[in-house]
């Protein structure tokens, strides 16, 4: 067994992972999308995390239990063990309070459900979320997110999340 898996696929899925959140979150019809797309943000976070672990020759398990099955680090988990791999200009504190937060709705989202209103918190957390994801996924693998993305949108808001002339 490799306990510290493929990184190039942890690497794959989780860049369809972010591609998958942005590509929901820009859908204009789309019921259940915040919460969709922080399951999502969580997701691309963790396999990306453990795509550091396994570049770097790291266990993405936890230690076997007798009887038990074999599992994965939560993202929380990763984080700490990734973040000694962090690029010097990249700080993990800030990252791991953005994540932290959205986990705490994707907790609520899974287990419960979240108070209507919390977009406009919520637009701003995913938007921190996804260029900490860019950065770090371009300093740790020199891959670029924008790559990734059809630039050819319409953006149409009827409503913005935030109305900056106020």
């Amino acid at each position: 067994m490799n306990y510290c898996g493929s990184y190039r696929k942890l690497l794959g899925n989780a860049k369809s992972a972010m591609m998958a959140a942005i590509e929901i979150y820009n859908k204009p019809m789309f019921g259940y999308r915040d919460e969709c797309v922080v399951i999502l943000l969580l997701n691309a976070w963790e396999l990306l995390l453990k795509a550091i672990l396994s570049k770097n020759k790291k266990s993405v398990y936890y230690p076997k239990k007798r009887n038990r099955p074999y599992r994965t680090l939560s993202w929380q988990d990763a984080f700490t063990k990734a973040q000694c791999y962090f690029p010097t200009g990249l700080s993990p504190l800030p990252i791991r309070k953005n994540l932290d937060l959205l986990s705490t709705y994707r907790d609520n989202t899974v287990h419960f459900y979240n108070t209507k209103d919390f977009g406009v918190v919520l637009y701003a957390l995913c938007q921190t979320c996804i260029k900490n994801f860019r950065d770090l996924m371009s300093a740790v693998f020199n891959i670029n997110l924008e790559d990734e993305i059809n630039w050819q949108l319409l953006p149409l808001g009827v409503r913005p999340p935030i109305d900056l002339a106020t």
